[in-house]
């Protein structure tokens, strides 16, 4: 082998650990970017956890005065029917 194909198999190398290293640390990069995606969702998965914990509870609240009504009418509507005196 000659001198040029030395030179070109020393410039192929280089230019092939140039890439190697530019791929490892794009890598590097992207799984900082990850985790740091990573760690606003979990912020914004909990955050969004609060808010709907707390609208089940006021729609609990309504649901629960609602069923009370509802109760307290079958009460009533139960007494009436007792009072209806057969006849005939």
């Amino acid at each position: 082998m000659d001198l040029d194909t030395w030179v070109s198999l020393g410039a192929l190398l280089s230019v092939g650990a140039v890439l190697i290293g530019y791929m490892r640390a794009s890598m590097r990069d992207l799984k900082d970017d990850i985790n740091a995606a990573r760690k606003e969702a979990k912020a914004d998965n909990e955050r969004l956890r609060e808010e709907i914990a707390a609208e089940i509870g006021v729609l609990r609240e309504h649901v629960d005065r609602g069923f009370a009504r509802i109760d307290g009418r079958l009460d009533v509507l139960e007494q009436r029917t007792y009072d209806i005196k057969p006849t005939g």
